[in-house]
């Protein structure tokens, strides 16, 4: 059975770094709450090494970048009709921030 077309979602925990998924898919959604100062950062990947700093926008394979915010609160990023990934996805994100991703 493909999984294909099957929208799947990822919850993280408080301030983490974690391959989501190896290999190709779509991103469809990140919905989340950042901490003043804080940011979230979804990157193409299945290395979670430290080179690049996935916790700065610095590397050709950020998908989808939000923060450092002024104010803490909460944020909704829609990608219609998606925006593929072709080694992984992988989201970063600063303490006491949380994400929750929406992908195939």
């Amino acid at each position: 059975m493909s999984d294909r077309g099957r929208a799947r979602s990822y919850t993280s925990a408080v301030g983490s770094n974690y391959l989501v998924k190896r290999g190709s898919g779509s991103l469809y959604a990140v919905h989340g709450y950042i901490p003043q100062g804080g940011s979230v950062k979804l990157e193409n990947t299945a290395d979670l090494g430290a080179a690049p700093n996935l916790n700065a926008v610095s590397s050709n394979a950020t998908v989808a970048y939000y923060g450092p915010v002024t104010a803490a609160g909460v944020f909704s990023v829609n990608f219609s009709p998606g925006v593929g990934f072709d080694d992984g996805l992988v989201i970063a994100a600063t303490s006491n921030a949380r994400a929750t991703i929406v992908y195939e």
